[in-house]
């Protein structure tokens, strides 16, 4: 059984030295894709320059911007047969678009280095959602399986968020985390069905790799 992960965040360049980013650290992808290895899966990671990587011996490949994320997931999810991805990227909603430095606008670019003696205004463009189109860039039928992250969200925010995500009818699980319950020793995870049932509620990141490879073998 393959699966491919997804872990840590994008980067989207302003210049040479700066890009827009977040504080994602792929520790979780990470800690699946160990625990999977482990029990027997074939898995790949895909992941950023500045995450974590695993401690046991894969499959893994880099990425750094949205653009290069979703290329690689075309190439990836089309030449081999996943049976799932666990989509664990933290992913930018936003691509710099063109900046505007001194009056003058321009591309970005990671040739060179901005003045930072001059007004600087960055202009932001929406990325479409790359969840939504990895059962399209499947060669095999694709189990895909989501992330939501909130802060301090109310229970009705929470179902909100979840919901929205199972909108396109392209996602089959969603996990949801909440900043207010990560910490260095816990990791609580609720686990959502796209009948808004929730499955399951995991303390740390081995349990909820451990429903996970359950889940898979069940599927």
């Amino acid at each position: 059984m393959q699966i491919l992960i997804t872990a840590g965040g994008t980067e989207e360049p302003i210049d040479g030295v700066r890009t827009i980013s977040n504080f994602s650290t792929g520790a979780t992808g990470a800690a699946i894709a160990d625990y999977l290895t482990e029990s027997g899966f074939k898995v790949t990671l895909l992941t950023s320059y500045k995450a974590k990587t695993p401690l046991n011996s894969m499959d893994i490949l880099f990425y750094k911007t949205f653009e290069d994320l979703d290329n690689r997931l075309k190439d990836t999810l089309g030449t081999n047969k996943f049976t799932g991805i666990i989509h664990a990227a933290a992913v930018s909603d936003y691509s710099v678009d063109y900046l505007i430095n001194d009056g003058v606008k321009m591309k970005p670019s990671t040739e060179g280095k901005i003045d930072s003696t001059k007004d600087l205004a960055i202009f932001l463009k929406p990325n479409y959602k790359i969840i939504e189109r990895l059962k399209s860039y499947s060669i095999n039928p694709l189990t895909v399986i989501g992330f939501k992250l909130t802060k301090n969200g109310s229970s009705e925010l929470i179902s909100e968020k979840v919901k929205k995500m199972f909108s396109s009818g392209k996602v089959d699980y969603v996990i949801h985390n909440d900043l207010q319950n990560i910490g260095e020793n816990y990791h609580i995870s609720e686990i959502y069905t796209k009948e808004m049932i929730k499955i399951n509620r995991c303390q740390n990141k081995v349990e909820l790799a451990a429903f996970l490879a359950k889940l898979f073998r069940e599927i």
